[in-house]
């Protein structure tokens, strides 16, 4: 049983502002259809709301610390259901070389349904960086 994408609009913008040299905030938005993953033959629109700050510490910048988070809600007009989800983030990263950085990250999801079949949990995540580039 294949469902198809429904017609939609599909909408994404975001916007990025240094508010000085060491700070730079950032928001998005996007509105889209889909298909459920869990249940198949269900389409959905989703709408999510972001944002994410940096902050450069220190005298080079080389520590950059971060602090992010996002909702989104998943609207399944036929089953009358609505999902959403929340997360939150804070990560510290330090630049070794300008090709080779390393962080730790924290991050909390927590996700909701109004339909007991599905169950809502939380999951804490932490997570060890390493990022080399060329």
């Amino acid at each position: 049983n294949q469902a198809e994408v429904p017609a939609g609009i599909v909408v994404e913008a975001s916007v990025t502002y240094n508010v000085s040299e060491k700070t730079t905030v950032s928001l998005d938005y996007r509105r889209a259809t889909g298909i459920s993953v869990d249940s198949p033959g269900l389409s959905y629109e989703s709408d999510h709301v972001g944002f994410r700050v940096f902050q450069a510490i220190g005298p080079g910048g080389r520590w950059v610390a971060s602090l992010g988070g996002s909702y989104e809600t998943n609207e399944y007009n036929v089953a009358k259901r609505l999902d959403t989800l929340y997360m939150i983030n804070l990560g510290l990263a330090y630049q070794v070389q300008t090709w080779l950085s390393a962080g730790l990250a924290y991050e909390l999801e927590k996700f909701n349904s109004d339909i007991l079949q599905l169950q809502d949990y939380d999951v804490h995540r932490i997570t060890a960086r390493l990022a080399i580039g060329y």
